[in-house]
């Protein structure tokens, strides 16, 4: 007799409470939908108000991040949470976006400074990459990015 194949994964984990709260925002999808809206002006405005920046820059992001939405809202099949972490995802993303432009507008030179060799650091995790990092950025002739870039 051959032995019953045990899945390797029994899907993903949730708490109760976010498992109840999903379980709500199933049969609310509308009013949840809304407190969670994953379209374009709702994020950025998000984003604009966490940062307190409102110059985009060139607008040709919205057409990738309009695509990403569309299939995340029409084949995405996300629970409550689940739109609300990526939400979340989008707004820090953009917000670095705005930060980024920022400090373009305040050091335009940065535009025209030349990188002749950079230093990329991976490995994997726990591998001491991160202190790795933080001493490269001690270095006084070399520059670590910062969290949001």
């Amino acid at each position: 007799m051959k032995p019953k194949r045990q899945p390797c994964h029994d899907g993903p984990y949730a708490p109760w409470p976010i498992r109840w709260v999903n379980s709500l925002a199933r049969n609310a999808k509308p009013v949840f939908d809304r407190l969670v809206s994953l379209n374009c002006e709702n994020l950025k405005s998000a984003a604009s108000r966490q940062t307190g920046l409102q110059d985009w820059g060139d607008s040709r992001f919205e057409k990738a991040l309009g695509a990403i939405l569309e299939s995340v809202n029409r084949e995405g099949k996300l629970t409550f949470f689940g739109r609300f972490a990526f939400s979340q995802f989008l707004v820090g993303n953009l917000a670095s976006r705005l930060r980024t432009i920022e400090v373009l507008k305040l050091r335009p030179e940065i535009k025209e400074q030349k990188i002749n060799k950079p230093i990329f650091i991976t490995g994997w995790y726990r591998s001491g990459t991160t202190h790795l990092h933080n001493l490269l950025a001690l270095h006084p002739d070399l520059r670590a990015p910062h969290f949001w870039e």
